[in-house]
């Protein structure tokens, strides 16, 4: 007799497949969000400050759609799915948890608007790290998307991308501790403003990083949870 744990039991009702629809919806809006913080990074240094507020401009609109899904998500779909209240919960969490990564993109493009409001410029160092940053927590919106859509599909692929997710995170930390080295060992050459939002806007996409794998972990849960086959 099996034992092994499956999502296909909750994954296989239409009302369900909804919700998994849903899900990576948002977690698209999420992914564009990231991708619009690399064009950004990639500009800052050679494009007019026209395009770049247009850039920032389309971050916050993938970011507020992004909230528009997760606010239909835990106001109708989950609720009217067909989960158990704990699993409901963690689907709660989970959207929430993915949806800060946008959330912390957009505080650090606010932090590129001040930069250009006040003329003032990230060190060059630094820019290439956040260019990092953004990308890392692409990168891990991509997986974390693979991972919804193998929702009742396979749970074992579901497992492995959860650890990838995990090392990203990993590779974030890393980044970031190098851009807070590179901007302080040139404090004494910042004025006090460009010294903080160097260091605010490096913060904010690793905690956009961290909110990834945090996510993660709420999709493991949810499929150690599963029930028995």
């Amino acid at each position: 007799m099996s034992t092994e744990r499956s999502l296909l039991i909750w994954f296989k009702s239409n009302r369900n497949l909804i919700v998994k629809e849903k899900l990576v919806n948002h977690a698209t809006a999420v992914r564009k969000t990231c991708e619009e913080s690399i064009s950004l990074y990639k500009s800052i240094k050679h494009t007019s400050n026209e395009k770049l507020l247009q850039i920032i401009s389309q971050i916050s609109l993938n970011e507020e759609t992004a909230d528009k899904i997760q606010d239909e998500l835990a106001e109708k779909e989950i609720i009217h799915g067909e989960f158990p209240a704990n699993i409901q919960e963690d689907l709660f969490r989970m959207i929430r948890r993915i949806d800060e990564a946008a959330n912390w993109v957009k505080t650090a493009s606010k932090n590129a608007n001040l930069m250009l409001n006040l003329k003032l410029n990230y060190p060059d160092p630094l820019i290439e790290y956040l260019i990092q940053l953004s990308e890392i927590t692409r990168d891990s919106v991509i997986l974390f998307i693979e991972t919804l859509n193998l929702l009742g599909v396979n749970d074992q692929k579901i497992l492995v991308k959860r650890n990838k997710i995990e090392k990203l995170e990993r590779q974030g930390d890393d980044v970031y501790y190098l851009a807070k080295e590179a901007v302080l060992r040139l404090s004494d050459k910042l004025p006090n403003s460009v010294l903080f939002l160097s260091l605010d806007s490096a913060k904010a996409l690793e905690n956009a990083s961290d909110a990834c794998s945090k996510a993660s972990d709420y999709l493991y849960s949810i499929v150690m949870a599963a029930p028995v086959k």
